[in-house]
């Protein structure tokens, strides 16, 4: 599934290209942790919002970004996501329930008000 597909599925909203395939969901909030384990093409679920971020999701690989409970990118990380080309969905849901649910979709499952 899609960053576009699996945000629109979630009813979330993001900028960003959405065009990579989301094969995998981390989450976690502690850089070096998230660095070391997320796995090539996850859905990273955090509630980081600085530039540091962006840099561990450009050297993971991951898919995008998912800032949950209602976080936003600062200034300076919102400019590094455009030009490292790195997608960034928010949500005001719990990181907990944002993981569950795109869990349920990879499995081709649920939508955004089924679960």
């Amino acid at each position: 599934m899609t960053v576009d597909e699996a945000a629109k599925r979630l009813g979330l909203a993001w900028q960003g290209s959405g065009s990579r395939v989301i094969e995998a969901v981390f989450a976690g909030d502690m850089l070096g942790h998230a660095l070391a384990r997320i796995p090539p093409n996850a859905a990273w679920v955090t509630v980081q919002k600085h530039v540091n971020v962006i840099a561990v999701a450009v050297q993971t690989g991951a898919a995008c970004v998912v800032l949950a409970d209602g976080m936003a990118l600062d200034a300076e990380a919102q400019a590094a996501a455009a030009r490292e080309g790195v997608a960034v969905l928010i949500t005001d849901m719990p990181a907990a329930q944002v993981v569950v649910r795109l869990a349920a979709l990879l499995q081709g499952g649920v939508g955004a008000g089924e679960l």
